[in-house]
């Protein structure tokens, strides 16, 4: 399904069925996810990092049999109490007074999850990030 963006008239692809079923059983608002598009990223747009996504992804491993071998956490994602988690909740004010260049920086330390790969994810199974220059 494909809505238009109300911010600038673009169409955006919904988060996928498997991504959204897997948000559903996380607890996340049908409202929530109907405003997000498989192009949104968990950190970089949605500010999830630390224990909060981590339960998550503990559930995708246990109730939706995801493979984790592959993945690293801290290339991913910042941990709770750490200097990159309070740039990261204090992202607008200090956009706000003209800091973007500290969100940026803090940012780019993370490679971006979206929820397309997400759902890619969730069909195969298998976490297997591959690094590339689309990512950022």
């Amino acid at each position: 399904m494909m809505r238009q963006s109300a911010r600038n008239n673009s169409i955006l692809c919904d988060v996928g069925p498997h991504a959204t079923k897997f948000l559903n059983f996380c607890g996340y608002q049908s409202s929530d996810i109907l405003n997000w598009s498989g192009s949104t990223r968990l950190l970089h747009d949605l500010g999830m990092y630390g224990d909060d996504i981590s339960d998550d992804f503990q559930v995708m491993h246990e109730y939706f049999s995801v493979d984790f071998s592959d993945f690293d956490f801290n290339n991913f994602f910042p941990v709770e109490s750490c200097f990159d988690a309070y740039i990261i909740d204090a992202k607008f004010m200090l956009q706000r007074f003209g800091m973007s260049w500290l969100v940026n920086l803090t940012l780019k330390k993370y490679e971006p999850i979206d929820f397309n790969y997400i759902e890619q994810v969730l069909i195969n199974k298998k976490w297997n990030f591959v690094k590339t220059d689309n990512n950022r």
